[in-house]
């Protein structure tokens, strides 16, 4: 079992040996002065598991829109309840009982057996709507249980004769269930889960089959998803930001390559959608962009470009958004979106690509590849992207990743520097190790085949360029690779 998996399995278990503590204690003080020990017996036993249950029921059916805060919630509930029932049992101790009359022995039924098995029920019933931990043997009601045996026997066979106290029982009691708290936050860490996105005013709701919210445990493992067919096709973070290392790196290096940010831009395929929203930023607030300036993408399903549109209100992109064709004079428009199947458009089987001479055209891999290991350019694709490139125009491609076959992933890398002046590869200084998270279940392997795939080197591809152009040999982790055989002959004789 993963260490993830015992982490998600201890944190209930060690609940459930604070709440077996709670019982054992509750029942103790309960039934010393009671009239009759079975009758008490029932009614103690069967507050405490019908409290379980409604907490657990309780857990389960709440909606909310941040499960993880809502789970937190649960905690805190517990933690409290437990809390209370040790000042109660100190103020039990400290005046014998009360004097033992039926309003105290209520008090302390609701403090020391009802209110913290509900708290304690509320969790589990909470945990069970996130996905369980790949590897983990056992879930979390078995856990909780597991553990109230164990609280049961450790409290009557070594702390009652250790500690002797009730209040000093459950103070432990405190810690133990503290402990399983803070282990579930570090659980909880790398969750993540889908999450309903709800209308906005005048609009429908987005199509969850191509633009879903995915929520993580820590705000920075949120994120954007645009998705067809069960793919993983682009990610943004919830400002529009770039949430992949590819796009991070695009993002810093690409008023280098390009050597002006305002200009025209062809985007084939949505998945550099982050580098996108940059662009389009950089040239509002250039105010010599000029009357050309402006970006058009390209992708085969109406719909998904519909999520692009929808997905520039939600991180409040200012880019104006429309579909159609660009004009060759220019556009008013931000983004214009064109439903044109990406490798249709490359081999000329179709309309191809629009007649203007673009000064950035992006490449998606994954338009044309279920995964970056998968790609492969059709025949004639190259001389169709170069020929879209205007004078020091630059070709980017990505993501990429050497498939773990030394010398034939820069073997192809090389054939295609061959037919530009300029040409880099860009590949990640140390082997990929993606933080371990908790996905969506359904979006396990999909995601695993958008990112490179462990043990493998992420890349992407710069084409083209003028001399001038800045091209830094590291950015974001990306080391470059010079690939064009005169630039290597300069700066080896320099």
């Amino acid at each position: 079992m993963s260490n993830g998996g015992w982490l998600r399995a201890l944190s209930p278990f060690l609940l459930g040996v604070a709440m077996g503590i709670v019982s054992l204690v509750a029942a103790g003080l309960l039934l010393y002065g009671g009239p009759g020990f079975l009758p008490a017996l029932v009614v103690v036993l069967a507050t405490q598991l019908a409290s379980a249950a409604l907490g657990a029921a309780y857990g389960a059916r709440r909606r909310e829109s941040d499960p993880v805060e809502a789970l937190r919630r649960q905690w805190l509930l517990a933690l409290v309840a437990v809390t209370l029932a040790v000042v109660f049992s100190m103020a039990w101790e400290w005046f014998a009982g009360f004097g033992a009359p039926a309003l105290s022995q209520g008090l302390g039924l609701a403090l020391l057996a009802a209110l913290p098995l509900f708290g304690a029920g509320s969790v589990v019933g909470a945990l069970s709507r996130f996905p369980q931990s790949r590897g983990a043997a056992v879930a979390d009601g078995p856990a909780a249980v597991l553990g109230a045996a164990a609280g049961v026997l450790l409290t009557g066979l070594v702390f009652f004769p250790m500690l002797g106290s009730s209040a000093a029982l459950l103070l432990l009691a405190l810690m133990v269930a503290s402990t399983g708290a803070l282990l579930q936050g570090r659980c909880l860490a790398g969750v993540v889960w889908t999450q309903p996105l709800a209308s906005r005013d005048g609009a429908a709701a987005p199509d969850p089959e191509y633009l879903q919210a995915w929520v993580g445990g820590r705000s920075e493992r949120s994120r954007f998803v645009l998705t067809e067919g069960g793919r993983v096709r682009g990610v943004l973070t919830p400002e529009g930001g770039a949430f992949l290392s590819v796009d991070r790196a695009l993002v810093r290096g690409i008023e280098g390559w390009t050597g002006r940010k305002g200009g025209r831009a062809l985007f084939l395929g949505v998945g550099r959608l982050p580098l996108a929203f940059h662009l389009d930023a950089l040239r509002r607030r250039e105010e010599d962009a000029g009357p050309d300036a402006g970006l058009q993408i390209m992708d085969g399903s109406q719909d998904l470009l519909a999520a692009v549109e929808e997905l520039a209100y939600r991180v409040g992109s200012q880019a104006s958004v429309r579909s159609g064709e660009m004009s060759s004079n220019g556009d008013s428009a931000g983004l214009v979106l064109r439903p044109v199947p990406v490798e249709e458009a490359l081999t000329g089987s179709r309309d191809g690509l629009p007649p203007a001479s673009f000064d950035l055209v992006v490449l998606d891999t994954l338009a044309l590849a279920p995964s970056p290991g998968a790609f492969r350019l059709p025949p004639g694709a190259l001389q169709q992207l170069l020929s879209a490139l205007g004078p020091n125009g630059v070709l980017i491609l990505g993501p990429l990743q050497d498939g773990g076959a030394p010398g034939s992933f820069l073997d192809r890398a090389r054939e295609m520097a061959r037919h530009v002046p300029r040409a880099s590869l860009y590949v990640a200084g140390r082997v990929s190790r993606e933080e371990a998270e908790e996905l969506p279940a359904r979006w396990v392997e999909p995601w695993r085949r958008s990112v490179p795939e462990p043990g493998s080197r992420p890349a992407f591809m710069v084409l083209g360029g003028g001399r001038a152009a800045g091209w830094p040999d590291r950015i974001e982790g990306y080391l470059r690779v010079v690939l064009d055989v005169g630039e290597a002959a300069v700066e080896a004789g320099a």
